[in-house]
């Protein structure tokens, strides 16, 4: 057992035991390479799969700007010149000019002005696109949309095609699928939503953050496009917090968080299901890896997002 695991194995068990958490796995990235792996729970290990929430949204954010890459999906075009369909109809006019104004690049740095689930926010607007930030999750779905009408694609085929396919996550899915592992007793879904229901394990994901240091597509994800406070920003698809990327999710009683940096090549990503799943995660990020890689974590948990 190397130092790097057997510290990892240390700092699952302790968060485990410190929080009301029944299963844990996490997975530690150095010199961009899957350095070591530890478990908490009975049958857990690497390769078990979660259901990860918002860890959905990054995977769908390097599938769209794959498809911008090629010139299928442009950023900046609004999104109902791309697919005139009404959105939420029942909700918003179609010809609100706000909506008009809404991008791709907007939706994937949280900028568009759409809610994020409660339901009086659906389809409503809170701000001119483009101007600050805001978690949105309703936004994600609205891109899918757009997405799924420019390939003739539904968004689990684009996402195997463009990202789980090449990245070797074969247990990986935007849906439940018994064949792909086995489970983390909780949440399961049926049909893909972009911002939510990816399921996938500890390993798998690592494959993904470390694709987010070696490639152009990881590069471009990591460009700033908002000030959110303090140090903290986002890109198209990933918060950045100084060379930190990361993200979160939560969901029911599953919690996440996944971590990296291009410059360093180190990071880490832990899945968790009971109460306290997320301060379990920060406390193995701050253990294992220090404050720089824990800090935004400890801020989502601060700020209550």
């Amino acid at each position: 057992m190397t130092a790097t695991h057997a510290r990892l194995a240390h700092d699952v068990e302790r968060a485990a035991q410190r929080t009301a958490t029944s299963a844990l796995a996490a997975v530690v990235i150095e010199d961009r390479a899957i350095a070591a792996s530890g478990s908490f729970g009975c049958g857990v290990g690497p390769d078990t799969v979660f259901a990860v929430a918002s860890l959905s949204k990054p995977v769908f954010a390097h599938a769209a700007l794959r498809l911008s890459t090629r010139g299928q999906l442009d950023l900046d075009t609004p999104l109902i010149e791309l697919d005139p369909a009404p959105y939420v109809p029942d909700r918003i006019d179609p010809d609100a000019p706000d909506l008009r104004r809404i991008t791709a690049r907007h939706v994937l740095s949280h900028t568009s002005g759409l809610g994020n689930w409660q339901d009086a926010d659906v389809g409503r607007i809170g701000f001119l696109p483009g101007s600050r930030w805001h978690y949105s999750g309703d936004g994600f779905l609205y891109l899918q949309s757009v997405v799924e009408h420019l390939t003739e694609s539904p968004l689990e085929v684009l996402a195997e095609t463009e990202v789980l396919r090449p990245l070797s996550m074969d247990s990986t899915s935007y849906f439940w699928r018994a064949t792909r592992g086995v489970r983390a007793e909780g949440h399961e879904f049926s049909k893909a939503a972009a911002a939510y229901s990816l399921h996938t394990t500890a390993s798998d994901y690592a494959r993904f953050v470390i694709d987010a240091m070696r490639s152009e597509v990881g590069s471009k994800m990591l460009e700033p496009q908002v000030a959110i406070d303090g140090s903290l920003a986002w890109g198209l698809g990933w918060g950045i917090a100084g060379r930190v990327f990361w993200h979160w999710g939560e969901i029911d009683r599953f919690a996440c968080a996944a971590v990296g940096s291009r410059e360093t090549g180190r990071g880490l990503v832990c899945l968790a299901r009971g109460d306290d799943g997320l301060d379990a995660c920060a406390e193995i990020l701050r253990s294992s890896l220090g404050g720089e890689y824990s800090y935004p974590i400890s801020a989502v948990l601060e700020r209550g997002w």
